[in-house]
């Protein structure tokens, strides 16, 4: 994966949490970032996200930068993967994320935020956790899957107030009418405004503090009815209506107009691909409530996406190089020899990711689509030349081996100079150059495979074309 050298780390408190015992664990948070010998420098923020947002003030988050990595020992992932596990034992009270910069912001940008993600689809939000929380519990202990978390997550606890109508209407008050009382009693109302100087103050009434802010009192807030336009007695708000403690809801998701909460992961150290299937095998397992559904999204569902589309450039650009190769040797065949080297190509890909262990991405896919490009250039310097020394009247054996000692020299120069200008990308120097890392390694293994072929098979294919029974299809020159 890739070393950016800094990375965020996510916290969330208890819901309900206040800003002081938010800023405790957070303290505590940086006790143990200041006993991590590879950290530099980190800065904190709780209960903000930088003014964008409304963010409830029980998370925070903390950048931190680590120092380069030719003076620490271990990589950013063994890092996280030690810091995760000192703050699950220290601090269990406390819901992590970790995730790199650059990573979370590409993430962002192709829809998935997170490499793993599971959505359940639902109408009612308590079933929906929890069969959220049953998935969350069959996949934590899939290998590499970390940070696993609940999108859904409740909000900080509140009084729920449904007034009876029936009950309201009885005293001539329909339940807006009491939902403003209410109001008025707790934020105030102005009244009145008093002059001082050449301005008007604002006089607002409202409870007494010791009421207000105690929600014990909320029961017993006043409320005044109104038969046939006369004040009539004083009630007490439970007298009309219910008033529950409920979990506030933070965030609501849909799709398609469907409710649906998802189970969001990070990976480290294991491709994608292998953790999806394994977590198909998981969820194969579980029977939901009749009206609800699982669907796999995240960073797997973008990729599919991407891959299908790549595949479609790389069909349209195969098809491109192929019409410009008919064009300039003016044959349909003689492009034939030369793009045989294309499939033999891509052996050379996959034994150079094997070989490194490197994932086939999006990365590695783009080098892919480049070789295209790339293999056939050997080719037509060698077939060009072939072709101007039959057009001389050498024969075409003759002409094939004149035109490889001829040509191989250049041939050899512009694949080492291609090579050793990748080879730096392809051995990761620097943070953060794992990120094209895959594609450098793909071209690599592909040219370097490819330019053996070019030599050898290119020029069998094409004396075999050469003594077809379809001259006409053969360039004439």
């Amino acid at each position: 994966s890739v070393d950016e050298g800094s990375y965020v780390l996510d916290f969330f408190a208890q819901p309900g949490a206040s800003l002081e015992e938010t800023n405790a664990l957070g303290l505590k948070l940086e006790e143990i970032l200041k006993k991590t010998n590879e950290v530099q420098t980190w800065t904190r923020r709780t209960g903000t996200e930088l003014g964008l947002f409304a963010t409830e003030v029980s998370r925070g988050d903390i950048l931190v930068v680590l120092k380069p990595s030719d003076k620490r020992q271990r990589t950013i992932d063994e890092i996280m993967e030690d810091q995760r596990r000192q703050i699950a034992a220290t601090i269990p009270q406390l819901e992590v994320d970790f995730h790199q910069i650059l990573q979370d912001q590409l993430n962002d940008l192709s829809g998935a935020p997170a490499p793993i993600e599971v959505r359940v689809f639902g109408e009612d939000p308590d079933v929906l956790r929890q069969c959220a929380g049953l998935i969350e519990e069959k996949i934590s202990h899939i290998q590499g899957v970390v940070d696993l978390k609940v999108t859904s997550r409740q909000g900080a606890p509140e009084l729920q107030l449904n007034v009876d109508p029936l009950k309201s209407g009885r005293i001539g008050l329909a339940p807006a009418d009491v939902a403003g009382q209410v109001q008025d009693s707790l934020l105030g109302r102005i009244a009145t405004q008093i002059r001082k100087n050449d301005r008007l103050i604002d006089v607002r009434v409202r409870l007494f503090d010791s009421d207000r802010l105690n929600p014990g009192f909320l029961p017993q807030v006043p409320i005044v009815g109104t038969v046939g336009g006369t004040t009539s007695a004083l009630l007490p708000l439970s007298a009309i209506a219910d008033i529950k403690k409920k979990a506030g809801e933070r965030e609501i998701y849909r799709e398609n107009q469907l409710r649906y909460v998802s189970i969001e992961g990070g990976l480290e150290n294991r491709d994608l691909g292998s953790a999806t299937e394994e977590i198909k095998k998981a969820l194969s397992g579980i029977t939901l409530p009749p009206g609800y559904q699982i669907s796999i999204a995240g960073l797997y569902a973008s990729q599919q996406e991407t891959f299908a589309e790549l595949l479609l450039v790389f069909a349209l650009a195969s098809i491109l190089v192929y019409l410009l190769l008919v064009i300039q040797f003016r044959s349909l065949l003689q492009p034939l020899a030369i793009f045989l080297a294309v499939p033999l190509a891509l052996l050379g890909v996959e034994a150079a990711l094997l070989i490194t262990h490197t994932p086939l991405n999006v990365s590695s896919f783009m080098g892919v689509i480049l070789l295209v490009g790339l293999v056939v250039e050997n080719g037509i310097i060698l077939l060009e030349y072939t072709n101007r020394l039959r057009a001389k009247g050498m024969p075409t054996d003759e002409a094939i081996v004149e035109a490889g000692s001829i040509r191989l020299r250049p041939i050899l120069m512009t694949t080492l100079c291609t090579l050793l200008g990748l080879f730096p990308l392809a051995i990761g120097l620097g943070a953060g150059a794992e990120l094209q890392k895959p594609l450098a390694i793909a071209v690599i293994g592909g040219l370097s495979l490819s330019t053996i072929f070019t030599l050898i098979v290119v020029p069998a294919v094409f004396r075999l074309l050469c003594r077809s029974k379809t001259p006409s299809l053969v360039s004439r020159r």
